[in-house]
């Protein structure tokens, strides 16, 4: 269980936007969070990032339905698993282009084969 108490104003603001975003049918944008928030969308998706790290279930895609919510079950939570690890795929290819390019000992791509 995460703390709430250790959220910042910003945090909170944003996870009580989210917690309204329940189900991958209510999914909401970082534009849309931008403009009932008044902050950037740069902000937005920094304070997810932190917001996630901290333990808070946001799930996102990226296919069909765009946004971020929160999952109500698992085949929802399974969409953005599915988002996330396409996303590392992607990533991971562009490493090992350079790594096959510019080989150095303490690559990268040393780390994660």
């Amino acid at each position: 269980m995460v703390d709430l108490n250790i959220l910042s104003p910003t945090e909170e603001r944003v996870w009580n936007c989210l917690r309204k975003a329940k189900g991958i049918e209510n999914a909401v944008t970082s534009r849309e969070l931008s403009s009932w928030l008044g902050i950037d969308r740069r902000r937005v998706r920094a304070t997810i990032r932190s917001l996630r790290e901290k333990g808070l279930p946001i799930a996102s895609s990226s296919n069909g339905v765009q946004g971020y919510f929160i999952p109500e079950n698992e085949e929802e939570a399974d969409i953005c698993r599915r988002h996330l690890l396409s996303r590392v795929s992607e990533i991971m290819k562009v490493v090992r282009a350079l790594d096959h390019s510019f080989p150095s000992n303490d690559s990268q791509g040393a780390l994660f084969g």
